[in-house]
């Protein structure tokens, strides 16, 4: 292992360095369809609940399961107050509207929620509150989906209207090349945006991508 290690090239610490021998075209949750980026954004981020290895569903964002009310068509879920993101902005009820509504004007996958959810808002400042169109007992299963990881308001405030996995931004924190080698470097928090190619693959300029991720603070 030591001789191994010492084939590898030196990296910047705090760099994170993707291979993958699929194409990473996007971290963005909306744009998110191939295996290998739902791979990579089940790495980096959080949705609302997930899947122990019994299957059960657990919250991960949210502190507890929905609370219904009103015949079952609204849906209270209480949030994490101890979550930032990578940007150092605040998760908190906000954040989850503006992902959600994002959601579902963007994704390609926006069918989760099409058909069960009617309206998205918040409740108190780290309580969402969901109006669904039909009773839906099985909604944290809905939620634990990889694509409904909230993103920072802050970081994607100019990326409304359409996904931003591919596109050319404005520096952001961190840099995604438009379309990545076979061997990616993610480089978190970068002042400029800019991302150095890793050693092997041809020269890109990278876009800069606002982080996808969320991790305790």
């Amino acid at each position: 292992m030591p001789l191994l290690a010492g084939c590898q090239p030196p990296h910047p610490a705090g760099e994170l360095v993707v291979a993958s021998r699929s194409s990473l075209e996007s971290v963005d949750p909306v744009d998110v369809t191939t295996f290998a980026g739902t791979q990579l954004l089940s790495a980096l981020g959080d949705p609302l609940y997930a899947s122990d290895a019994s299957g059960r569903i657990q919250p991960r964002l949210a502190t507890a399961l929905p609370r219904f009310s009103r015949g079952g068509l609204v849906a209270h879920i209480p949030l994490r107050q101890d979550v930032r993101f990578q940007d150092g902005s605040r998760f908190d009820s906000a954040a989850m509207v503006f992902s959600l509504k994002r959601f579902l004007a963007l994704a390609k996958v926006s069918y989760l929620l099409d058909g069960r959810v009617a309206a998205v808002a918040a409740s108190g400042p780290f309580e969402l509150e969901l109006r669904l169109k039909r009773p839906c007992a099985s909604l944290a299963a809905v939620l634990s989906s990889i694509n409904l990881t909230p993103v920072s308001p802050q970081a994607y405030r100019d990326h409304g209207a359409a996904p931003c996995g591919t596109a050319s931004l404005a520096p952001g924190p961190t840099g995604w090349p438009p379309s990545p080698p076979s061997s990616s470097a993610c480089c978190p928090l970068r002042a400029t945006g800019e991302c150095p190619p890793p050693t092997g693959a041809s020269a890109w300029s990278p876009s800069a991508i606002p982080p996808p991720c969320l991790a305790p603070w």
